[in-house]
């Protein structure tokens, strides 16, 4: 079957989160560019996700779905509201539960339902593949692409931003840093429901005067979103406390507006969250602290991006804890030492790729 000749209409379903939908990013600039005319629609589940796709050509439309307050009949609503639009494509992005999400596909009625099962098949879906757990996300999205006879050789994020965030994102820079600053980003949150990823206020403070000692002019950008303004604030505070050295807190931005100002950092630390993906796909240096999470599936995609981790036989539990019970030893355990030399044993060499 010639794909291109019969697909007009595409809607992706995508309700995971902002580095989810950054590592679908590759297989979407592929879907674009093996079907230029075709008009691409797509529904988020989670409405950050709206700041990365408004107002460019990355879709056509876009709509919201909120996973988590909205109900099943609005959901089966909007669902029968899509199938007027008489979509020739749907597809599900990678790692989301294939039941429900196929279930939805055939509410809307696309022709063809493009998805992943985990054991068995389903019957909702008409093309489909097996969840390959020894894959990255942005490989396992890619490989869905493939079944449709797509060629992908090569692999671009395009991470879009604005002419105006960009001006606006740079103005705010200069104002806060010179030119020979060694600005490091840090990316201390994530959102409240996966807060469990993340890292000590004082580790981050203690591994401040460790990179101080190490990088000349260096300074600390440090972001968060509206879950992590606070534990950026605070950190921010307990550096000037410290009198370390000059510390900004980038908050309260648009997203794309975040991305240009990660753009100019010299190197972006994180725990694992969108912004290091954000981070990875602008060939920033990227370190990431992983604790009960998975970086095979993961890990920023990038040759600059190195994953840091304690290390712990439990690794990655994925968020169970069921063996330290809560505690989250793989993270509790991680001293800023150990953060300190891989990171110094990697720069010069990400730096350089």
């Amino acid at each position: 079957m010639n794909y291109q000749d019969h697909i007009k209409k595409i809607f992706i379903i995508h309700t995971w989160g902002i580095g989810d939908f950054i590592m679908f990013l590759p297989a979407l600039n592929i879907l674009k560019r093996n079907f230029p005319k075709a008009k691409v629609d797509l529904l988020i589940g989670t409405p950050s996700v709206a700041q990365v796709v408004e107002g460019t050509n990355l879709v056509d439309e876009f709509f919201i779905f909120n996973t988590r307050k909205d109900s099943m009949v609005k959901k089966i609503k909007l669902a029968l509201n899509l199938k007027k639009r008489n979509y020739d494509l749907s597809i599900v992005t990678d790692g989301i539960n294939p039941f429900k999400s196929s279930f939805f596909s055939y509410l809307v009625g696309a022709k063809i339902r493009l998805g992943q099962y985990r054991k068995i098949p389903q019957i909702f879906f008409n093309k489909q593949i097996k969840f390959d757990v020894n894959k990255h996300r942005v490989e396992r999205n890619i490989d869905l692409i493939r079944l449709l006879g797509c060629e992908a050789k090569t692999i671009v994020f395009n991470f879009p931003i604005l002419e105006k965030e960009e001006q606006l994102a740079n103005e705010y820079f200069v104002k806060n840093f010179s030119e020979d600053n060694f600005v490091v980003g840090f990316h201390p949150g994530c959102d409240k429901k996966n807060s469990y990823k993340r890292w000590e206020v004082r580790k981050w403070i203690q591994l401040c005067k460790m990179l101080q000692d190490r990088f000349k002019n260096i300074s600390f950008a440090i972001f968060g979103g509206p879950d992590e303004k606070e534990v950026a604030e605070e950190i921010v505070a307990k550096i000037k406390e410290a009198s370390i050295t000059k510390a900004v807190p980038f908050t309260g931005f648009h997203l794309r507006v975040t991305a240009t100002l990660i753009k100019r950092c010299s190197i972006f630390i994180n725990t694992d969250s969108g912004l290091g993906h954000i981070a990875a796909s602008l060939n920033v240096p990227t370190f990431t602290i992983f604790g009960p999470t998975n970086p095979i599936w993961t890990k920023p995609y990038s040759k600059k991006a190195v994953a840091i981790q304690k290390g712990l036989s439990c690794q990655p539990c994925n968020g169970k804890l069921d063996i330290c019970k809560g505690r989250i030893n793989c993270l509790r355990d991680l001293t800023p030492e150990e953060v300190f030399r891989v990171i110094v044993k990697n720069y010069e060499d990400v730096r350089e790729k």
